[in-house]
């Protein structure tokens, strides 16, 4: 048993099973006894480098911290399966309801695709399945916390043998709430980490890259002297509500010209209306400010800086930008994916890369936010910039103090938003170069929850 384990978990890091359904790419069922691992035919999509594993936290634990991530996930020594460890199975950011038996025509789950013998090690308490969500950090449904636990209870697993890997800091206390209502003694484990920032820290490390050339703009503009020509900067990649109340707010009051904004969807004027109207409501004075612009505004759209996703699908937003386009202006308007929504605090890349360029920025997106990189040892711009919509519970009270701080920061004239920046260097300095200390730590925490995980 012990060594056709070893032999799976080899076969799994060499080629991690995706398990997507049978309609878009065939499940990877490994046996020990099979060589050949049949990858499909989209194989290249997802074939991973020579020794390199293709599921994202395998790949981050490794660069750490070899010696940490072999005492997590065996990779080759058979010898450390003496003991729980943990079987990663990846979830792709919006897809993961294809899991359960619900999606599938057969009835099947991801645990009726797995091998019997890594079932049988989870019943035996050897192995801890690590659910990794890492990729996005969404609130789970309800429907999709019970299907997912009823999987483990038709497989004979508990549900406590399994870890949902998050970047919802919010999670375990979903989590415990769920399963507090539904009368269970025994749920899934939230773990949740920053993951983004480990992500992004990642690729903008590297001597020349983000960092290093965001220190040095930041050093231009506030020792040096130089001006930049624009006055905020706002990518918006996707439609959501929020953003679009914010760029139709900045082209009301004719800050189209002086920014630098992207929206890379074009929505019509009544989508546009739909969507406020849904996250503000329609009896409130957003609802009719956008209103007032909407028709304006859909026929200018869809606005690219930097690039055109409609042409390129396959770019990561992560490692996509251009620092020219940081490195030109003075303030972001950072739009988070999440704003309304509940149970939910996490960052994504939008917020890395703008401290990675030295930018201070307003950020929009849900309450509690900017206490959240205060907690990870950042530092954020009150009072220079108002930041009290941070605390504002409100969704639509929130969107008017930080409208308010927008137009604000528009009424000041080049020269003065160019010595806010000076004032500011200093935390925005010290931001860049924290970058590498909080991820970190964010990987030591989240390791830690891992190992205690593993010793119930």
């Amino acid at each position: 048993m012990r060594d056709e384990l070893a032999t799976l978990v080899r076969h799994f890091l060499r080629e991690p099973p995706l398990l997507m359904p049978d309609r878009r790419v065939p499940p990877f069922v490994y046996h020990p006894d099979d060589k050949n691992l049949p990858l499909g035919p989209r194989r290249r999509w997802f074939r991973p480098r020579r020794r390199q594993p293709k599921i994202p936290i395998l790949r981050i634990l490794r660069d750490f911290s070899p010696d940490r991530a072999r005492a997590v996930f065996p990779w080759r020594d058979r010898r450390q399966l003496d003991r729980p460890f943990a079987y990663p199975i990846h979830l792709p950011s919006r897809s993961s309801q294809i899991w359960l038996p619900s999606a599938d025509p057969n009835g099947r789950s991801f645990l009726d695709r797995l091998p019997a013998a890594v079932l049988n090690a989870a019943k035996q308490g050897e192995l801890v399945f690590a659910l990794d969500y890492s990729a996005e950090g969404t609130s789970r449904t309800t429907r999709w916390l019970a299907e997912t636990h009823e999987c483990f209870d038709r497989a004979g697993i508990p549900a406590a043998r399994a870890m949902l890997l998050t970047q919802n800091s919010l999670g375990p206390a979903e989590m415990a709430a769920w399963a507090e209502t539904h009368g269970r003694s025994s749920f899934m484990n939230a773990v949740p980490a920053h993951f983004s920032l480990l992500y992004s820290f990642f690729h903008y490390r590297r001597p020349g890259d983000l960092i290093d050339t965001g220190l040095k703009s930041g050093q231009e503009t506030a020792r040096d002297g130089r001006r930049r020509p624009h006055r905020f900067l706002s990518l918006n990649r996707r439609m959501r509500a929020h953003r679009l109340v914010l760029v139709l707010h900045l082209l009301a009051h004719g800050r189209l010209d002086d920014s630098l904004i992207s929206f890379g969807t074009s929505p019509s004027s009544d989508e546009i209306a739909e969507l406020t109207g849904e996250m503000f409501g329609t009896d409130s004075a957003i609802f009719e400010n956008t209103l007032e612009h909407a028709r304006e505004f859909a026929e200018r759209l869809p606005i690219f800086l930097d690039i055109d996703f409609a042409e390129n699908h396959q770019i990561s937003a992560v490692r996509q930008f251009d620092f020219d386009l940081f490195g030109n202006s003075y303030i972001g308007l950072l739009t988070e994916t999440d704003y309304a929504t509940e149970h939910v605090v996490r960052f994504t890349e939008k917020t890395w890369k703008t401290i990675a360029a030295c930018q201070p920025f307003v950020l929009v997106g849900v309450k509690g936010l900017l206490a959240e990189l205060r907690g990870l040892g950042f530092r954020t711009f009150s009072p220079l910039i108002d930041e009290r919509y941070d605390a504002e519970p409100d969704p639509a009270r929130r969107m008017e103090l930080i409208l308010a701080e927008v137009d604000r920061l528009s009424k000041l004239s080049m020269d003065e938003i160019h010595d806010l920046y000076v004032a500011l260097w200093p935390a925005l300095e010290h931001n860049a170069r924290h970058l590498e200390t909080a991820a970190g730590n964010v990987f030591d925490e989240f390791a830690e929850r891992i190992f205690d995980v593993l010793a119930r």
